[in-house]
């Protein structure tokens, strides 16, 4: 106990600097960590803990994302700040020297802090980031998912300013994450935004852990679910909300974790909303005689709830097609004492193949939070790793270590088909573990394989090197339609050798985070691809190929690749 409130005394952001991590033992670390001092990023989070109070809402901030702000081709890093909670409901932090953070990529793991230049001065807690070309002028604009009014920021020729009013945005609630996709199929990303609680300061309880200590409370605790938000593009520059016309605030919830996807492959949008404690959903869209509505089919499904009939602390959301079989299936992670939850698509229903996949006991541990299915070893199958850190607080925590604090995992896909733990997948010498939360994959250095960023709740983000043992080539493609617009919601089929493999163009997915949207395929054996059938937004389907491996190619619709 008193470790712990020495660590919570130091606002939980400075902790850990000399403390070593996990020795790597034989086996070397898949992730190895570039240091601040090699990298240039020196962004540590700021939740506003004050010691003795435990407000919920301090708990799940953490968003990074990887965008190409400048356009010179390499990926950027913007990571949101926090600061201080509002002190009253729908305003702005109260921290008006809280600032969120982008980093420019100049190569060679060398960062410059370019937030002074590009970004407007804004304020606000910002607990998730979301990237997208709203406006489709071939940018990628920023989502802020904020408690008190999100922010939109708009990327002009590599400098962003704040759009929200005059687009018509800007709800002052809890939001948390966001998915960017075009819901009609007018080439226009309209945007879902999941919400936690419906919160104000007066919501806030004194909870108590084991031995009658205070500690954070859970959302049963807090008991105040809301509605999510869907805005519709109206392709003028402005949204229009219309959660309420097309169902989806009909229910409420507890909404951590949102993912775009096609589950049906019928062509248009569907969302998946982990919520904290509550069933999951699955929003599909469902024509009606003027138009479309959506359509809660989680219960009927069978992904609301686990084969056991467990309503799980829901946060973070990957997909991919993990029994290759055309179909898009999902990962969510929850918390300690709750194994993730694989809900394997059937086409007419979900299957939870959780401990089938090896899933089960491995991640009960610890609580996950972002999560990422991506191939790091380039052996033409899905890695998975997963952002920790504890809900409640660890009392025996050393005073140098966040009381909220738990190792990152990375597990590896074997020829079985399950995932097996790497207990030093991710190699921290020198540095503290943190209490993770957002993270985003993309490449980095532009060596082809996938490095990881790491948000960390009260903590420095963490850039985690890719090192795995390289078992083969890849193939990289940035998808645009004829527009040269990102083809969001586009999907590649890629077939190499006896490998094939599929995945969707989505902005926004993990947890509170984006990734680098290009998909990303590694190949095996196979040093080209044979063949790549994309079907686009818009239904119609092209061929390419073959395509040389181990580069990125742009394909263009109406043509082959480059």
């Amino acid at each position: 106990m008193i470790a712990a409130a020495a660590a919570m005394a130091l606002g939980l952001a400075a902790i850990g600097a000399a403390q070593s991590g996990p020795e790597p033992g034989n086996a070397p670390a898949w992730l190895r960590l570039v240091p601040p001092g090699e990298s240039g990023v020196a962004f540590t989070h700021r939740s506003g803990h004050v010691d003795g109070k435990y407000p919920i809402a301090e708990e799940v901030a953490g968003g990074v994302a990887l965008v190409d702000y400048d356009g010179d081709g390499d990926l950027d890093l913007f990571f949101g700040q926090a600061g201080v909670l509002p002190a009253a409901r729908g305003v702005a932090t109260a921290d008006a020297s809280a600032r969120s953070a982008l980093y420019r990529n100049d190569g060679g793991w060398r960062f410059v802090d370019v937030s002074a230049a590009a970004l407007p001065a804004i304020s606000a807690y910002t607990v998730a980031v979301t990237a997208g070309d709203f406006d489709a002028d071939g940018d990628d604009d920023l989502y802020l998912s904020n408690i008190g009014p999100d922010i939109l920021l708009r990327n002009d020729a590599g400098r962003f300013a704040d759009a929200t009013t005059a687009v018509g945005l800007g709800d002052p609630g809890f939001s948390a994450s966001a998915a960017f996709a075009d819901i009609d199929g007018d080439r226009d990303l309209d945007l879902f935004v999941t919400r936690y609680l419906d919160w104000g300061p007066e919501i806030e309880k004194a909870c108590t852990g084991p031995g009658g200590l205070l500690d954070y409370c859970s959302p049963a605790s807090i008991n105040a679910p809301v509605r999510d938000l869907l805005y519709r593009n109206n392709g003028d520059g402005t949204f229009g909300e219309v959660g309420v016309a097309t169902g989806i605030g009909e229910a409420k919830g507890t909404g951590l974790g949102v993912v775009a996807l096609d589950w049906n492959a019928d062509g248009h949008a569907d969302f998946f909303v982990a919520n904290d404690g509550m069933p999951n959903r699955l929003w599909t869209w469902t024509a009606t005689g003027d138009g479309f509505k959506y359509e809660d089919a989680a219960p009927r499904l069978g992904c609301a709830i686990d084969l056991t009939g467990v309503m799980k602390a829901g946060m973070g959301i990957a997909v991919s097609d993990l029994d290759a079989n055309g179909r898009e299936d999902l990962i969510v992670t929850n918390m300690e004492k709750q194994s993730d939850s694989v809900y394997l698509n059937m086409e007419r229903y979900f299957q939870d193949a959780t401990a089938r996949l090896g899933l089960s006991a491995a991640t009960r541990e610890r609580t996950r939070w972002g999560i990422l299915l991506l191939d790091l070893d380039l052996d033409g199958d899905d890695d998975l790793f997963e952002a920790c850190g504890r809900v409640s607080l660890k009392r025996d925590a050393p005073a140098d270590i966040h009381p909220l604090a738990e190792p990152d995992a990375v597990f590896e896909r074997g020829a079985s088909g399950k995932f097996s733990r790497l207990d030093w997948g991710v190699d921290l010498t020198g540095t503290a573990i943190q209490s993770g939360r957002g993270a985003a994959a993309g490449d980095l250095d532009g060596d082809g394989d996938l490095d990881i960023v790491v948000g960390n709740m009260d903590g420095p983000a963490m850039l985690l090197r890719n090192e795995a043992p390289r078992r083969g080539h890849w193939i990289g493609l940035d998808l645009r339609d004829e527009r040269g617009v990102r083809a969001v919601g586009a999907t590649a089929t890629v077939t190499a050798g006896s490998l094939t493999q599929r995945d969707t163009v989505r902005n926004g997915s993990g947890y509170a985070s984006s990734s680098d949207p290009r998909l990303h395929f590694g190949l095996g054996h196979a040093a080209a691809a044979d063949s790549i059938e994309i079907r686009w937004p818009d239904g119609t389907t092209s061929t390419a190929g073959p395509l040389e491996g181990d580069r990125w190619h742009t394909i263009r619709k109406g043509s082959t690749g480059s």
